[in-house]
Parts: C-alpha cells; sequence; structure tokens
C-alpha cells in the first residue's frame, strides 16, 4: 500500500556561496604532517544525463578508484608523496557540487604533493582518457554496484532514497546503462569543461615552517591564514 506524500512543502536548502577565484588558506598546526584539500565549484548535477555518468568514470580515474587511479600512480606509487590520495566530485540535484582531491604528505613535501595533484588534474584535462582506463573504471562501478543490493533491507533503503531524492522509478536502470555507455571522449569532454586547475581553492593544514617553500610560489597570490581555535575536549565520564 502506498504512502501519502508529505502536504506541507518542505523549505528550500540555503545554497552554498562557492569560492570562483583560486586561492591558498592555511591553518597552522604545529604537526608532522599536512592535510591538504583542494576543489572549486562543479557545474554537473545528478540527473540521467551524460555529464553526469561520465563525471562519474572521470572520478574513478581522477582518484576515487583506489590503486588504479591516476592520483594514487603518481602521488604514491611513483613520487612517494602520501599513503593515501584520492578524488572528490560530487553533484548535486539542486546545487553546484565541488570537483577536487584530498591527500596528507609530511610537511616538507607539502608543495611538492600539491604541484603533483595539480599537475594529475591538467593531464586530465588536457587528454582523454585511454579506452582501458575508461573499461576499468566502468568494470569496477558496475560489479561493485551489485553489493550496495545485498539484502532487502538494502533495496529498499536505495528505492526509498531515490523516491526522496525525486529521481525517476527507473534510476537504477538507467545509472548502469548510462555508466555503461561512458566513452573516452565523453570524459574528455566532462572534464574539459568542469576542471580547471587555476581556480582551485587550496587548504593547508600544516606546520608552516616545515614547508619546503612558502605557499606563495604555487602562484595562487598570497596565502591566506585562517585562525581557528582548538576543540574544547569533551567533560571526564562521571565514575
Amino acid at each position: 500500500e502506498d504512502w501519502d506524500p508529505c502536504p506541507e512543502p518542505l523549505p528550500e536548502s540555503p545554497q552554498p556561496d562557492l569560492r570562483r577565484d583560486g586561492g591558498v588558506f592555511v591553518i597552522p598546526r604545529e604537526l608532522n604532517q599536512s592535510t591538504i584539500v583542494m576543489a572549486e565549484p562543479g557545474g554537473v548535477r545528478r540527473a540521467p544525463v551524460d555529464p553526469y555518468f561520465a563525471s562519474r568514470i572521470a572520478n574513478s580515474i581522477l582518484g576515487a578508484s583506489g590503486f588504479t587511479s591516476r592520483l594514487v600512480e603518481r602521488v604514491r606509487t611513483e613520487e612517494g608523496l602520501a599513503y593515501s590520495v584520492s578524488s572528490l566530485w560530487t553533484a548535486p540535484d539542486e546545487s553546484e557540487g565541488i570537483v577536487g582531491a584530498i591527500t596528507r604528505t609530511r610537511s616538507d613535501a607539502t608543495l611538492a604533493a600539491i604541484r603533483v595533484v595539480l599537475e594529475v588534474l591538467e593531464e586530465m584535462r588536457r587528454e582523454a582518457p585511454s579506452r582501458a582506463e575508461v573499461r576499468t573504471a566502468v568494470d569496477e562501478i558496475v560489479n561493485g554496484f551489485v553489493f550496495n543490493f545485498q539484502d532487502p533491507g538494502q533495496v529498499v533503503s536505495r528505492r526509498l532514497f531515490y523516491l526522496a531524492e525525486g529521481l525517476p522509478r527507473d534510476w537504477l536502470e538507467r545509472y548502469l546503462e548510462g555508466i555503461q555507455g561512458v566513452r573516452p571522449r565523453d570524459v574528455h569532454r566532462v572534464v574539459s569543461r568542469e576542471v580547471d586547475p587555476s581556480r582551485m581553492t587550496i587548504l593547508v593544514v600544516g606546520d608552516t615552517a616545515r614547508f619546503e617553500a612558502p605557499l606563495e610560489s604555487l602562484g595562487f597570490g598570497p596565502a591566506r591564514v585562517i585562525e581557528v581555535e582548538a576543540a574544547t575536549p569533551p567533560p571526564a565520564p562521571r565514575r
């Protein structure tokens, strides 16, 4: 039996105000490692259209697929600059998403790691991926999708989520079909349109005294310091 929808309209969610220009920000912390997060606005929305499906494959190739991704291959395997690195490419329904990457590296390799990530982003923007890369990404997404539906609870949860998000009832089928239809030119088209390393907002949490060079040498202008108060520790449990 179907449930009646809520008669009261939900209030509109506030839209985030995203930076449009590149820049470098730093939160000073006396740490042995730097945490690096970089991102820029992305215009891809979650919908049954080619750019969305191509962006999922692009994200997998870039850094979301683990050891087979370009970021892991370059930053970790070739350069030895980080143990973990990944990309992020969000695609909300009603607002802009973000495209970027996250990694952690030793303090004296902070700028080197940032530069390698920016290089990988530029390479993705400049040239289409190989057919083998696209096929690997498609297979990983399609083959891993089945694990989202291993029991009835997962099936119901997914269906309710898609219904609440206003997606078509046949979204699951259309999603898999769309992913399987992505070609290298589709990936290149969406990356060249949505990714511009010069527009990245870069946030570094780390010890600036240990960086191998000033953050200004990255070419994004003066590094702006963000002062963040230390978190208040939770009260001790009563005995």
